[in-house]
């Protein structure tokens, strides 16, 4: 299948079919378009639809329709430049195997239906979170996704409840749902997911071909109840977000935590697997200055754990060029430090050709291809300057961590 056999240009199936609350409560058709929905909204003079008028509401809000009425139209919604941007880069790339509206049509589009009415289909795709209630505190995260956080900026105020809220405003029609995304928030810590996940499982006419995944920091281990609902289905997809092994792993992700309880349930996740409960170990890196001299690290730490497990994807995400999160860029390391880690990762290179064979490597190659982008400050980060500028440095603070351990 290629671009030019959807419906139209500009067509991509999930604004009929699909829905993702942020963690401020907005429903928008897909995750890669939540940074870009306010503007999107002014544009168009609507409203980005909130997630206390439920899922219905928001799928047959003005917002979805105008993105709709675009894609029947062939033109492209700004709302949708995330995907715009990464298809310019590779569309004369003869390498790409597909594009992501390509395998989201492949995914939940009706292979019968060609022509499409602006009107939503059944839902075959949601993503959100249960609340931002999260026993971690990460420094390259924010109040709205940290319950630890907005505590920490806002002392003594009530906490939100963030992204979907209560259960009662997930009113669509969900047997036809194919899969779910569920992110955080910390999922495992509420109890709303257990009541969630068992009204997904039971609306459904088919659970067998049902998808759920994960991002979770690996800290909690999940209730008989949401055990007995992964039995029933297709696939579950364990996501670990984690920055760090042992005691570098707080560095990133300071919290109300110790290591030892991420082991423990890491190694109660492989062992549930080994009972033929379906679950796919992932795994993504948000790679910062407080953890590339320690990637290859991470690295073994996965691999040895799961090396024997059922594993799909890895990827490491380079933190992003923005000034909430220059003084944590590796970008603006020094070139001393950066050739320093350079050399260190030849050596492991030589030791490490297991690893190297793995699809965990990819958190190493990105890291590897990305070491050497410059950065936007005059003089090489430190951990002084982490401590006095970085906007989240209260955090460290908070959880008394020594950033002079660095070696930067």
């Amino acid at each position: 299948m290629k671009l030019t056999d959807l419906p139209t240009a500009s067509f991509c199936i999930l604004p009929w079919v699909s829905a993702a609350v942020d963690p401020q409560g907005h429903v928008v058709p897909c995750c890669l378009c939540i940074g870009d929905a306010d503007d999107y909204a002014k544009e168009h003079h609507v409203m980005v639809p909130a997630i206390d008028n439920g899922i219905v509401n928001a799928r047959n809000s003005f917002l979805f329709k105008k993105i709709r009425e675009q894609m029947i139209a062939g033109e492209k919604p700004s709302i949708c430049k995330e995907c715009w941007k990464n298809e310019a880069k590779f569309i004369d790339n003869s390498n790409v195997v597909e594009f992501q509206r390509i395998g989201h049509h492949r995914a939940y589009a009706d292979k019968d239906v060609t022509e499409y009415k602006n009107e939503p289909l059944p839902l075959r795709f949601l993503e959100t979170g249960i609340s931002n209630l999260c026993n971690f505190a990460c420094v390259m995260c924010n109040k709205d996704a940290s319950s630890i956080i907005y505590a920490a900026f806002h002392p003594g105020e009530k906490i939100p409840k963030g992204f979907h809220k209560d259960n009662e405003n997930i009113d669509d029609d969900l047997s036809e749902l194919t899969r779910v995304k569920i992110v955080g928030g910390e999922p495992m810590i509420e109890k709303k997911h257990d009541k969630l996940l068992e009204k997904i499982v039971n609306q459904n006419i088919n659970p067998s071909q049902l998808e759920l995944e994960y991002h979770t920091n690996a800290s909690v281990f999940p209730s008989q109840r949401v055990i007995d609902c992964w039995k029933k289905i297709s696939k579950v997809r364990i996501i670990f977000s984690m920055d760090g092994v042992e005691e570098e792993s707080t560095l990133q992700r300071p919290g109300n935590y110790k290591w030892e309880d991420v082991e423990a349930t890491v190694d109660k996740y492989i062992q549930l697997a080994n009972t033929g409960v379906p679950i796919v170990f992932s795994a993504n890196i948000v790679l910062t200055a407080l953890n590339i001299d320690h990637i290859t690290d991470t690295c073994e730490w996965l691999y040895n754990k799961l090396k024997h497990s059922n594993t799909s994807w890895f990827y490491c995400n380079p933190i992003r060029v923005q000034d909430s999160f220059t003084y944590i860029d590796f970008r603006n390391l020094s070139k001393q430090t950066k050739q320093r880690i350079k050399s260190k990762w030849k050596e492991w290179e030589i030791n490490s050709p297991l690893i190297l064979a793995h699809d965990i490597s990819m958190i190493y190659q990105v890291a590897k291809k990305h070491i050497d982008e410059k950065g936007t400050l005059v003089t090489p980060l430190t951990a002084e300057l982490m401590l006095e500028k970085h906007p989240n440095a209260r955090l460290w603070k908070m959880f008394d961590e020594d950033l002079s351990r660095l070696n930067i």
